[in-house]
Formats: C-alpha cells, structure tokens, sequence
C-alpha cells in the first residue's frame, strides 16, 4: 500500500471512530442550564458543556424561546448551535439555517374564529420584541406594559397575517372562548398568569432537533436530552435518551430515562460522569 493511500485510510477510521462515539446533546435553557427561580446560568453545567465540545459531541441549546432571546443567551454563554422557537428555527455555527412561520392556514382560521369571538389579537412577523395588532382594541383590553413585547398597530394586519411569517400568536386571555377554537390545540398554549393574554407558539423541540441532527450527518439514535418543564415532554418522549433535572415536573420526571439532580446542584455535570460522558 503506498503512502498516500495508507493516510487515506488512516484518516477515514479515526473519522469513522470518532463520529461512532459523537453524541448530540441539548439543552432546555431556563431551569435546566439556569436556575429557575433566579435566572441566573449554572456555571457548573456551562463548563462541562465545553468539555464535551471538545471531545467532539455536538451541544446545542433547545428553546421555545424566541430567536432574538434565545440568540442574546446563546453568545452569552458560549452556544453556537440551537433549536429555537419551539422548533422552527435552526442554528448551526451561529448561522440560521431554518427559520419557519407558523402553518398560515391554521394561523388564518384561529384568528378568524377570535375575531367571532369577540377576541381581540395581535401577532409577531419578525425576529424582535415588536408584536403587531389591527386596531386599539388588543392595546385597550391587554395593554402594552409587558417587559418583552411592544404592540404597535398596522393597518395592514390582517393581510400581513397570510403573507409574512408568522412566529406567534397573543390572543386576549378568555379560557372559556378560547377552548371554543379547536385548532389551538395544534399548537403550544401558555396563557401567561401576570398579562392578559395567552400565547400560542410552535411547541415542537424535537422535529428542530431531528432536522439538526440530519444536517449534520448523525443518527437519531445518538441523541441526549435534558429538560426540566412541560414544554420539554415532547422532546423528551420521542429523544433516545432524556434526562430530566432533579427540579422537573412531575409529568416530565415520569417520562424520563434518567432524573438527575436540581439544575443547582450540578445536575447536569452528575449526570455526564454517571454515563461516562464527562
């Protein structure tokens, strides 16, 4: 065998070696990575994070938070890969490779079945705090106080509500009403205890993650979860492997493979040796 050939073949088997024992790890942020009462990121786990970057498995942070949040958090703490927006956004070495709307039709037909009900509604179209409304009524009935939107009325909402993407819904906060739209359930509901309005959002972690996975040649099979929160059921039933932290929901703790300590007590860097990750 000559030389050239012979490194060649050296070179295949130790990426072939190395990308049999490369995992995909992600990580639900507020809970999980941070501690949920205070907010503030656990050290602990940020820095065993890069210790597996290093050994050559893929990290990446797994949100339902917006891109724009989700983004500021990410370079904060050292993330250059993430699934966002519940699902539907996509990055890779800080580049956005995916960044999908919600579906328009069923945007279109929630909105119209509001607007019969009496809702007042607003929407986001782009990748900031900024929400938009058709009239006063939403500002009127909801307000414009929250700390992370502000509501501005375009007059061309409506029309803007088939042709630009779509992120997420507000909808005036009525439980009675709203159960009376059937499609709502197709997408993520979190009525917010201190604001008047419920939020309705891509509410799938798991399809980002699978398209991730995909675009970066690895199997399913190799894929690590954890999380803490109801919104991280979805990810962690259909995952290979999850683990939820020692201050998860019960609905979470129930379905996981493995619960680890609380997010504080360096849950995350006890469940890494306990696997022999770290």
């Amino acid at each position: 065998m000559n030389r050239t050939l012979y490194l060649f073949c050296y070179f295949v088997i130790i990426f072939v070696v190395i990308n049999m024992d490369r995992k995909f790890f992600f990580f639900d942020i507020d809970g999980t990575l941070t501690d949920i009462k205070t907010f503030e990121v656990v050290k602990s786990s940020v820095d065993a994070i890069r210790q597996l970057e290093k050994k050559g498995h893929v990290c990446a942070l797994a949100s339902g938070r917006a891109h724009f949040r989700a983004k500021q958090f990410a370079q904060e703490n050292g993330f250059k890969n993430m699934i966002c927006e519940g699902g539907n956004c996509i990055v890779i070495d800080d580049v956005m490779v995916v960044d999908d709307g919600l579906d328009q039709d069923l945007v279109s037909s929630i909105v119209k079945q509001a607007y019969g009900l009496g809702l007042s509604v607003a929407a986001s179209f782009d990748d900031s705090d900024r929400r938009y409304t058709r009239d006063e009524e939403f500002l009127k009935r909801v307000g414009n106080t929250q700390p992370f939107m502000t509501v501005e009325i375009d007059e061309l909402f409506d029309e803007h509500l088939k042709t630009l993407n779509v992120r997420r819904l507000f909808v005036e906060k009525d439980p009675e009403k709203i159960a009376q739209i059937p499609e709502v359930n197709l997408l993520g509901q979190y009525p917010m205890t201190t604001y008047d309005f419920t939020i309705f959002e891509c509410d799938d972690k798991y399809r980002g993650i699978q398209r991730m996975v995909k675009m970066l040649g690895g199997d399913e099979k190799d894929v690590v979860v954890f999380g803490d929160g109801i919104n991280d059921c979805k990810m962690m039933k259909e995952a290979a492997f999850g683990i939820a932290m020692g201050n998860a929901c019960d609905q979470l703790k129930e379905i996981a493979d493995y619960v680890t300590a609380d997010s504080t007590d360096d849950g995350i860097v006890k469940a890494l040796k306990h696997f022999g990750w770290l």
